[in-house]
Formats: structure tokens, C-alpha cells, sequence
């Protein structure tokens, strides 16, 4: 109801914009952006639909090994092809209909897992075993030695993360905000 609600409250900013605004324009694109941002242009099935839609694109086939091509350039002569056969690659695996694992150093004692769990339309929930993302890093996984490098490597290391499919063998992950990573798969 609240969807319902908000989108008439758009219908009639809208309608009360500039009179120099193209209204018939505007009502003529509605049901399309409806549809692309929700997956159907009915009200009464919104909800449903914009949850099924973002999960169903963002989960399926998912599965696999990804790189970080947006990193690549910070290794000296890194190609995507040397990364996929090195520790930087990471392995992914869808968990349930609600989520997937990003493991990194997978089929190594370091594997350390992202655990993604699914909140609403290209947002999830990341969190990640702390003690062992601390080792992996180098840093004290202990509270007496918590100082700022392990304060900020925890705080955007887990929580709101924003998923987005640009083709089927591209990952995008922007994670509590901040700078997104584009994963690339590997062949």
C-alpha cells in the first residue's frame, strides 16, 4: 500500500510541475518506467513483482569465478586472465533464493567468505567472519589491539550493499556506500 501510495503522490508532482513540463509525455513513459524499475506496470502486484524480478536477474547463473576488473590496474601488469588463475580471483556460489557466498582464497585455509543475504530489490546484507578478515589483512583480531585500521577495515567490511548485473558476465558491488568493484567472470 505504501508503493501505492507513493506513486500517486509522484502522479501528482507530476501534475502539478511546470506548466511547461510535458504531462501527456510524462503519463505516456509511466507505465514503461513501471515496468523496468518494478517488472510490471500493476499497482496491486508491485511489491511481489519487484522483489521476484531483482532476485531472479541478480542470483541466476551466478555461480563461478570472478575477478575484480576495476582493481586490476593497482597490480603491475595484472590481466584478467592471470587473475582468474590467482588468489585475487574469488568464487562465487549462490547460497539460496535470499543470497549467495563471495569466497576469497577459496580451496585455501585463508578462505574467507562474504556472506550476502537478500533485503529488497538490488540490496543486500554483507557480512564476513571478522577475526579472519583481520588475519587475512595482517591486523590483531583482538579487541585490545582494535585500533583505527581494524575500526575502519570491520565498519566497511559488513552491512548495506547495493548488487547490480550490467550483462551477464559483469558483478557490480558497492558496499556500505562506498566505492563500487566491478567483477568481471572468468572463462
Amino acid at each position: 500500500m505504501h508503493r501505492v501510495r507513493s506513486i500517486l503522490a509522484l502522479i501528482l508532482v507530476l501534475a502539478a510541475g511546470p506548466a511547461s513540463a510535458d504531462y501527456a509525455g510524462l503519463m505516456a513513459a509511466l507505465p514503461g518506467l513501471l515496468e523496468q524499475t518494478y517488472g510490471t506496470a500493476d499497482v496491486t502486484k508491485q511489491n511481489e513483482e519487484y522483489l521476484l524480478r531483482h532476485n531472479k536477474v541478480l542470483l541466476a547463473g551466478i555461480e563461478g569465478r570472478w575477478v575484480p576488473l576495476s582493481l586490476l590496474g593497482v597490480v603491475e601488469a595484472a590481466t584478467p586472465e592471470k587473475a582468474c588463475d590467482s588468489k585475487a580471483a574469488y568464487q562465487l556460489q549462490r547460497s539460496s533464493d535470499f543470497g549467495f557466498v563471495m569466497s576469497q582464497y577459496a580451496g585455501t585455509p585463508d578462505r574467507l567468505d562474504y556472506v550476502y543475504v537478500y533485503r529488497a530489490g538490488n540490496n543486500f546484507t554483507v557480512t564476513v567472519h571478522p577475526e579472519k578478515l583481520l588475519h587475512s589483512l595482517g591486523l590483531s583480531p583482538t579487541i585490545a589491539n582494535a585500533g583505527y585500521a581494524v575500526m575502519q577495515t570491520l565498519s566497511s567490511a559488513s552491512g548495506g550493499t547495493t548488487v547490480a548485473r550490467p550483462g551477464k558476465d559483469l558483478l557490480l558491488v558497492q558496499k556500505n556506500l562506498g566505492v563500487p568493484v566491478i567483477f568481471g567472470r572468468c572463462s
